[in-house]
């Protein structure tokens, strides 16, 4: 018996509830408490999300819900209100309390979500700095080092110090006519001991030429020498009609003059190689790229193209290949 006592009693509620819920329109008589203190009694005529609309003794009343504190199925006198009200209060209160300590616990949890995001980001930006660091000294240390290192690399070979230290006009320049002072030198001191041998063999009747000479059958060259019988005969004969031998002497002088001048020149371009390599490692860097018509650097350009012509004709007919255009230069802007 007390068990389907308690099924119809459970059933009861589910039935008034379902009323009070779903049923938003119809008369249902309640007990409105209210949060401020006291009681309304009334049917329920109507309710929303927001409002609950009674007919009471003395008419209709529209009480919104934030102001409810229990809606009662049945009339309550002043002790049970009383109970009522502080059990709900309490509720409310612990309600309250535990809303209040989730909302802590929350804030705390995004204060130290905020510190630990604030801490990562200070590690990311102390590891930023520090690595940025690192990089400012690297580079301080290798521009400290790059006019050593690009000295003994132009000492080495002229122009490679510049290309270490991305100068590459400059690493182009030295070598071209480091290498053409070079040629110009050696052109020079071989013209100079051409000269010598020539004036080394004046007179020698075994020297190469003469004893090419005798062979073939040819009298060799000798030099007829002419006595003066006065110093002034001898002077003005040597300053008009100089002798074979002076002639030589001369020419091979002049000869080696001009081989110390090219050894001076190349020396000189030696010198200003290392001094710029050395000096100028860590000034603005040179371009060396292809053309395009616009901006400035070095022009370095091989363009491949097939040349036909119907004109040109060989026995065999026209002629027909490929030929290269290239392209040195530099190209500034003003």
């Amino acid at each position: 018996m007390i068990r389907l006592y308690n099924i119809s009693s459970f059933i009861r509620k589910i039935i008034i509830l379902s009323l009070f819920v779903f049923a938003p329109i119809g008369i249902l008589p309640v007990t409105v408490l209210l949060r401020e203190g006291g009681r309304v009694k009334g049917d329920i005529i109507t309710q929303n999300q927001s409002s609950i609309l009674l007919q009471t003794e003395s008419g209709k009343r529209k009480i919104d819900k934030d102001s409810v504190l229990k809606v009662l199925f049945h009339d309550v006198d002043d002790d049970q209100e009383e109970k009522i009200r502080k059990d709900e209060e309490g509720k409310l209160a612990a309600d309250k309390k535990e809303q209040e300590d989730k909302d802590l616990a929350q804030r705390q949890l995004d204060e130290e979500k905020l510190k630990q995001d604030q801490l990562k980001k200070d590690e990311e930006a102390a590891a930023a700095a520090a690595e940025e660091a690192r990089k400012q000294e690297e580079l301080r240390r290798l521009a400290a080092g790059r006019p050593y290192n690009s000295l003994w690399r132009s000492a080495v070979i002229p122009g490679w110090g510049q290309f270490y230290s991305d100068r590459k006009f400059q690493g182009i320049i030295y070598p071209t006519l480091f290498a053409a002072a070079a040629f110009v030198s050696y052109d020079k001191y071989r013209v100079y001991r051409e000269a010598v041998k020539e004036y080394g063999e004046i007179g020698n009747p075994y020297s190469q030429t003469n004893i090419l000479l005798t062979l073939s059958g040819h009298p060799p060259t000798t030099i007829t020498s002419t006595t003066s019988t006065s110093p002034l005969s001898a002077y003005l004969a040597d300053k008009f009609s100089p002798s074979q031998i002076k002639l030589k002497r001369e020419e091979a002088d002049s000869d080696f003059r001009e081989y110390q001048g090219t050894l001076y020149v190349l020396g000189g371009i030696y010198l200003i190689n290392l001094i710029d390599s050395f000096f100028f490692a860590n000034s603005i860097k040179s371009t060396v790229q292809m053309s395009d018509g616009k901006s400035k650097g070095m022009i370095l350009s091989a363009v491949p193209s097939g040349v036909s012509s119907a004109s040109a004709n060989t026995g065999s007919g026209s002629y027909s290949g490929m030929e290269t255009k290239y392209t040195f230069g530099y190209r500034f802007q003003f």
